[in-house]
């Protein structure tokens, strides 16, 4: 049984559970959680990726979604990974290994540089969007 302190309990290990609408714990003791799916539904649908383009993900996590912006750039298109914490950035590596036109990077995503991306989809602790994200991508989609 997989539990996260506040977040829900699934009856066992299976991954059909990643497909709910809930908040799954990836380091829970730590209080770092997949998000809530159905947010980042809507926010990458409102980025709208398109097959060959670049896309940067700050604060990649385990690759989830990362793997999710893969699938919609498709093998002409590229998503550069971008994960502060060591554990997860290891982690994102291992699980999109077979993905070769992602690049996962550990490092502060405020301050590695990054070729111009169609795309900057930031999901980590920001109080604002970094000006560097803002200067590398010619549409923001504020929400």
């Amino acid at each position: 049984m997989r539990w996260g302190g506040g977040y829900r309990a699934t009856p066992d290990a299976e991954p059909i559970y990643l497909y709910t609408d809930d908040v799954i714990g990836i380091l829970p003791k730590r209080n770092l959680n997949n998000g809530q799916p159905s947010l980042h539904a809507a926010l990458i649908a409102a980025a709208a990726p398109q097959p060959g383009k670049h896309v940067l993900h700050i604060g990649a996590g385990v690759g989830y979604y990362t793997a999710i912006l893969a699938e919609l750039v498709g093998v002409t298109g590229r998503v550069t990974a971008i994960e502060y914490d060591a554990e997860l950035a290891a982690r994102s590596t291992a699980n999109l290994a077979q993905t070769p036109h992602v690049r996962v990077v550990h490092g502060d995503g405020t301050r590695i540089a990054f070729e111009p991306a169609d795309v900057v989809y930031v999901n980590a602790g920001a109080t604002r969007p970094a000006d560097a994200w803002l200067d590398r991508c010619p549409v923001a989609v504020r929400g």
